[in-house]
Parts: C-alpha cells; sequence; structure tokens
C-alpha cells in the first residue's frame, strides 16, 4: 500500500487519539495546520535517523575550486542530501570525510557519495517506514495539539519500536532470507 502525506497525518491523528480528519493539509483546521507546519521537520529527522535503502542515492560528486587545511578535496552535496552515508569505494577503515554546511571535504579524489536523499513522496516509503513516520509525526502533533507530555512520551516510545522494526525490515533489504532445502533435511538427521 502506498500512502499520501494526508494518509499519513490521519494516520497520526489517530494514534495519538485525535477524532478529526483532515482532508487536505491547508484546510482551516488545528489539526492540518500543525500537521502541514511538522510534516517536513518530522520527515527530515525519520529520514536522518536511519541510512534507508528506499532514500539511498549514489552520486558523482561536483569538486570545489577550494582546497582546505585538513583535507585534500572539497565537494558540493546535493541539496537533497539529509544524511551523507559513505565515500565510495566503500572500504575498511571507510574513507573518512566531513560536513560543513554544503561542503563535503575529504582526501578522496573524484568521490562518489552514498547518502540518504530527501524523500518526499510518500508512494517511495515502505509500509514500515511510513506506519514509524506516521508515529514520529504524532509525537510531534502531541505537544502541538493536546499540550500532553505524557502523551508525547507514550507516542516516542511506540516510534522507537516502529522504527526499530522497520530498521530490521530494511537491514534485510537484498540479502537472501529463504532456508535451503538442504539445510531442513541436515537438522532433520
Amino acid at each position: 500500500m502506498s500512502y499520501t502525506q494526508v494518509q499519513i497525518c490521519n494516520l497520526a491523528l489517530t494514534r495519538m487519539g485525535h477524532t478529526e480528519v483532515i482532508q487536505v493539509l491547508t484546510e482551516k483546521s488545528e489539526a492540518a495546520y500543525n500537521c502541514n507546519r511538522l510534516y517536513d521537520p518530522s520527515l527530515r529527522a525519520a529520514l536522518e535517523a536511519f541510512p534507508w535503502d528506499f532514500a539511498r542515492v549514489i552520486v558523482d560528486l561536483a569538486l570545489l575550486s577550494e582546497t582546505p587545511d585538513d583535507y585534500d578535496y572539497a565537494y558540493t552535496i546535493p541539496s537533497d542530501c539529509v544524511r551523507p552515508l559513505y565515500i565510495l569505494p566503500e572500504q575498511d577503515p571507510p574513507i573518512v570525510f566531513r560536513r560543513r554546511g554544503s561542503t563535503l571535504y575529504t582526501d578522496a579524489e573524484d568521490a562518489q557519495l552514498a547518502y540518504t536523499s530527501y524523500v518526499d513522496n510518500p508512494a517511495e516509503y515502505t509500509a514500515l517506514f511510513a506506519q514509524s513516520f506516521s508515529y514520529l509525526l504524532a509525537s510531534d502533533l502531541a505537544i502541538a495539539l493536546a499540550s500532553d507530555l505524557d502523551l508525547q512520551s507514550r507516542m516516542i516510545q511506540l516510534a522507537t519500536g516502529a522504527v526499530n522494526e522497520a530498521k530490521a525490515s530494511d537491514a534485510q533489504v537484498g540479502k537472501k532470507t529463504s532456508t535451503r532445502y538442504s539445510d531442513i533435511v541436515s537438522a532433520r538427521a
């Protein structure tokens, strides 16, 4: 199932026990106003919390002419970058870099960056990410709509559990999860 922003907002409102349903984020209601105001900051926090597979992007970085004292190269960070993850190729130890504003500094020449991008289209979210994000949004809305710290605390606890479930699922993307027939036969012997 894919979600819309309004569906995620209504899910967050429902989770916190709010009975009002919104139709659009720009309607004239306190719930819509606060959903509209808090959606983007909550989304950015949710995206930054983990290197979500659906939001991972790899790009060649644009070299800047400046050269910092402590690194050999400076690159422009893409405008949709929420969280830089690593410089390619991945290696052990990883290639060191520093982010300062919209600039990335490193000793890597011709750097490629893997990063979490800002994905604002809910149709691209996994179901578990959308669920966990709705709890995070509910925790922010609990103060804005209900001025209830206990409710916010409960929503944060539920968000933490939902985020952990989403992280565990996301970490399995692309990994082999099926059991081989020979493993089952060996276990019986």
